[in-house]
């Protein structure tokens, strides 16, 4: 079912690439299609003429004073993006220009690439961390949707030379291990979608490391279910007793007569955290896994994959990751305690389950380093703005 979604996808984009009012079939396909680039206010690039289902060559970035190039669109609205080396010519076609504003007050002076922090973080706030480092090093970013999982992800616009050397710098080892990079010094800073668990604690006690864990940002911690559950809503108690198995049927929440089939993530996981700080709250998860394998994900995009495939799935998960990163999985996020999660109510936080995004640093970082002076930069209100533009929710001023 997933394959042909995916296929499905792959052929609208290429149905809505030939029926642009801007691609004109041509009758005398021996000559090859003329395809025009429009650069919305940078500079000119040549047109380029391409033999019927060829792959078009990428031509030089075009420049703009005060931007930065993000990447070529099909159409006018810049709605979908054309991927070179991967996507044919089959008539002629004009492409548009994507831009990035720079702020020029979002700099810290002297850095460059060469100096740039070691910055590692959750997967979900991998699209941070980029947007961070792109806006900072004035290198153009944008989102890109895969073709063959449907996930989004924010990436840079980077020469070869200059990639290796961005992503040794700029990583998403996921929320455990980024923690353990920072204590063990092989990262300067992390960007986390929860704060620092017990264990974590104790092996940076016994490193003899503090660290300064810094709110950022807001999401919100979710529950999501296959699109056929009627259930749009559950409280807080009643998802304890679903993950606690005093509720095993979906009927008791108003549902299908139907077994629950409770998801856990892996131990350490970011998402495990916060389901045992938040909602739990010391009550103890049930073993569901022990009959059950298939219960267990390690995984954030298997979270998605489960609650897909699965009409007895619940699952959890954070709303940043849903919105941003695989908003095309068909399922279903519901109300807790009658209140949806969304931007409005993670900003003024009525919805019950609020969690912070954190800029996390070793309590004896010194503040000359570069490091330090992004941790700063963060905090302020052109490093909100920047957060901002990433998708994250700021939260509402009192």
């Amino acid at each position: 079912m997933k394959n042909l979604i995916t296929f499905l996808s792959a052929a609208c984009l290429l149905l809505t690439s030939c029926g642009n009012d801007d691609i004109k079939p041509d009758n005398n396909e021996q000559k090859g299609f003329t395809v025009t680039f429009n650069s919305n206010g940078g500079s000119a690039v040549l047109p380029q003429i391409v033999k019927k289902g060829e792959i078009l060559t990428r031509p030089e970035d075009p420049t703009r004073n005060g931007y930065t190039f993000a990447s070529w669109y099909i159409e006018k609205e810049l709605k979908n993006n054309w991927v070179f080396g991967m996507s044919f010519v089959f008539a002629d076609m004009t492409l548009y220009a994507k831009w990035n504003a720079i702020d020029p007050l979002f700099k810290i002076s002297g850095l460059n690439l060469n100096n740039y922090p070691f910055v590692d973080g959750s997967t979900s706030t991998r699209p941070l961390n980029v947007l961070i480092a792109c806006k900072l090093l004035n290198i153009g970013y944008d989102w890109t949707t895969s073709s063959l999982t449907n996930m989004r992800a924010l990436e840079p616009n980077i020469n070869k030379n200059d990639s290796e050397k961005f992503w040794e710098r700029v990583k998403a080892s996921q929320t455990h291990e980024s923690f353990i990079y920072l204590i063990d010094k092989k990262a300067d800073l992390i960007l986390s979608a929860r704060a620092m668990s017990s264990d974590e604690k104790e092996y940076a006690d016994a490193a003899g490391v503090s660290l300064i864990e810094t709110p950022i940002a807001l999401d919100a911690f979710i529950f999501i279910v296959h699109t056929d559950n009627p259930v749009k809503s559950l409280t807080t108690k009643q998802i304890q007793d679903i993950y606690t198995g005093k509720i095993t049927n979906w009927k008791e929440v108003g549902g299908k007569d139907a077994k629950i089939n409770p998801y856990v993530r892996d131990a350490n996981s970011g998402s495990q955290e916060l389901m045992e700080s938040l909602v739990m709250q010391g009550l103890e998860i049930a073993d569901f896994p022990a009959s059950n394998p298939e219960l267990y994900v390690n995984t954030m995009v298997g979270v998605y994959d489960a609650a897909f495939r699965d009409p007895n799935a619940i699952c959890y998960s954070i709303h940043y990751y849903r919105e941003q990163i695989v908003p095309g999985y068909a399922v279903n996020t519901i109300a807790v305690d009658g209140i949806y999660p969304d931007r409005e109510s993670i900003a003024n936080s009525t919805y019950p389950h609020i969690a912070d995004v954190y800029a996390i640093i070793r309590s004896n970082l010194e503040k000359s380093t570069m490091a330090y002076k992004l941790y700063d930069l963060l905090q302020t209100e052109v490093g909100k703005r920047a957060i901002a533009e990433s998708g994250y929710v700021i939260q509402n001023k009192k």
